[in-house]
Order: structure tokens, then C-alpha cells, then sequence
């Protein structure tokens, strides 16, 4: 998968809005969310991390 300009841009409202929340991640995590929404996947994942991004639409499958 590419990192593309409509990544980038995800990246960028996403950064945002966790910003104005106060709920940072680490930029790896971002980017991978950014990259899931920008191209309508699933996340499949081991990490519970992600869970809490679901509000932001991320559509997730954890993995155990």
C-alpha cells in the first residue's frame, strides 16, 4: 500500500481531532489508521490500541 495524498490528508483531520481531544497516538499507528480509512479496509489486529479508534470510523477486527 502507498502513502498517497488522501492518506496524507486522513492523517491530517485524524492528527486533529485526536489532537483537540487530547488523545495522541504514536505516529505509526496514525499513519496505519490513515491508510485503512483513506482506502475503506478493515484493520485486523492484534493491538487493542486501536479499539478507541473505531469512533473515528475505523472499521477493526481484533485478532487473538
Amino acid at each position: 500500500m502507498r502513502i498517497d495524498n488522501k492518506t496524507i490528508l486522513k492523517y491530517c483531520e485524524l492528527y486533529q481531532e485526536l489532537r483537540r481531544t487530547g488523545e495522541i497516538i504514536p505516529d505509526a499507528d496514525l499513519l496505519i489508521t490513515a491508510t485503512a480509512l483513506a482506502n475503506n479496509l478493515e484493520l485486523v489486529t492484534r493491538d487493542k490500541d486501536f479499539i478507541r479508534l473505531r469512533r473515528l470510523g475505523l472499521k477493526l477486527r481484533l485478532r487473538k
